[in-house]
């Protein structure tokens, strides 16, 4: 048995401590804290399950939001509307159950990713093949026709609930639970980090991402641990580890590496000396651990100073997205709108926010973006608390874009930018256009509260 050990650097390697952190803990194996608090190991022999740990925590994280929840979530209606006997069944309930099996069920189910799966599974139902026969649907789009139909299509809704318990039963199977919930994170939260190696490489035959996984990260570390080192030419230029040759490099990161071997020039006297252990290249492939993402936004809070801190600033932050929604859309928070609500959250106020700055990494549109959070902007969301909380359901409507008020004060806050424009553009929507501004006048006294103490902070030199 090997502790590995690493220790907290540069935002990329904190961000990917952070992930390795959270799927250690998430399977009970929360790792050892060095003295210092800038460090933490962990037991070689957790390897050998590490794979697994490793897509279990994306599967609780965020199984809530996945295709694979979206494509069950009508089972349970379904049991409803029978057990009721269909009293209650109406137009609307009627259009979104046709709306469910066209562009949610027999759409994901058809899916190349899923596709890919399907052999891996033991039970040998055809999921497309059973949605091909599902009784049709008799046409009614208007409330009128519903009602002159409704006996027939209650009948037939019926009948397409008796087709669907084999392919419910298919999905909720033991195996089926260990894959299908992934799939979506692989493709809107893990490869936002890192990409084109493992199951991301065009050239992966691997259809089972466990195995591909363990054989990328986890199976070049149990060679390195088994291998004598002392006479390695070579260093990671990450951990400074000795290796004994140049094959692992950051060209799988996002939006940092590129091809050591393809690109030479883009180093001096075209040789490169950016490769990596295969330790770090376990870490760095848990980095979108690390992020919270919803809907395509990732965020992360770059608390250096210890371990103890980078992890429970960051939780705080998954905590308020998955336990905040906005208005009764069943919309989650995105990251950055989260961040905010953990700063500005009254059972936070204590919290030492008493450093100079705090790094915020923000990704968006597949790049990074980088803020510092000063004591100044940490003071102004402290004393904006009850104002924050105020404009967390106001929007608009603008060229076409929704404009959640909430997140964009806070971008204004954050870049110390004073909302004056900001509040002008929004009443002058609010007042050519009020159906497409959801914003009251308390709401609007809220901004102007927030604007102010941002002025105070700017101008209190």
């Amino acid at each position: 048995m090997t502790q590995i050990t690493f220790d907290m650097n540069d935002w990329l390697t904190n961000a990917s401590l952070e992930g390795l952190y959270r799927i250690l803990k998430n399977e009970g194996h929360e790792p050892q804290i060095n003295k210092l608090g800038n460090g933490f190991s962990f037991s070689s022999d957790l390897l050998d399950n590490f794979p697994k740990m490793y897509f279990h925590f994306f599967l609780n994280q965020y199984q809530v939001i996945s295709s694979y929840a979206k494509i069950m979530a009508y089972e349970d209606k379904l049991n409803q509307w029978e057990n009721e006997h269909y009293q209650n069944f109406s137009f609307d309930d009627f259009k979104n159950f046709r709306d469910y099996l066209q562009n949610i069920l027999k759409y994901y189910t058809k899916s190349n990713s899923f596709k890919k799966i399907y052999p891996l599974m033991t039970d040998s139902l055809d999921v497309i093949d059973a949605l091909k026969t599902l009784t049709k649907l008799p046409n009614a789009t208007t409330e009128k026709a519903f009602n002159s139909k409704k006996d027939a299509i209650i009948q037939a809704v019926m009948q397409v609930s008796v087709q669907l318990k084999p392919i419910y039963a298919y999905f909720n199977s033991p195996q089926a639970k260990q894959y299908f919930p992934v799939l979506s994170t692989l493709y809107t939260v893990v490869n936002n980090t890192w990409s084109n190696l493992s199951y991301f490489n065009r050239g992966n035959k691997e259809p089972d991402f466990y195995v591909a996984y363990a054989q990328t990260f986890v199976d070049p570390v149990k060679t390195y641990l088994n291998e004598e080192h002392s006479k390695d030419k070579y260093r990671c230029s990450s951990c400074g580890r000795p290796i004994a040759k140049r094959e692992f490099s950051y060209s799988f990161l996002t939006d940092m590496g590129f091809d050591a071997a393809r690109k030479t020039s883009n180093v001096w006297d075209f040789n490169s000396d950016l490769y990596i252990c295969p330790i770090c290249q376990l870490m760095y492939s848990c980095a979108s651990a690390g992020f919270n993402f919803v809907n395509g936004h990732g965020l992360f809070i770059n608390d250096s100073h210890d371990v103890q801190g980078l992890t429970s600033t960051n939780e705080r932050i998954a905590s308020s997205i998955w336990n905040t929604r906005v208005n009764s859309n069943g919309r989650y928070s995105t990251p950055y709108a989260a961040m905010i609500t953990a700063l500005t959250d009254e059972k936070q106020s204590s919290y030492d926010y008493s450093f100079e700055d705090v790094q915020v990494v923000r990704y968006e549109n597949e790049h990074y973006q980088f803020n510092l959070l000063s004591k100044k902007v940490l003071r102004v969301f402290q004393k904006s608390r009850k104002a924050f909380h105020t404009i967390r359901s106001a929007n608009f409507t603008l060229n076409g874009s929704r404009h959640y008020v909430f997140e964009d004060i806070a971008s204004h806050v954050i870049n110390s930018q004073n909302l004056f424009l900001y509040t002008n553009q929004l009443l002058r929507v609010k007042a050519t256009n009020p159906n497409n501004a959801y914003v009251f006048g308390s709401q609007v006294q809220a901004i102007l509260e927030i604007n102010a103490n941002l002025l105070e902070e700017i101008n209190d030199d």
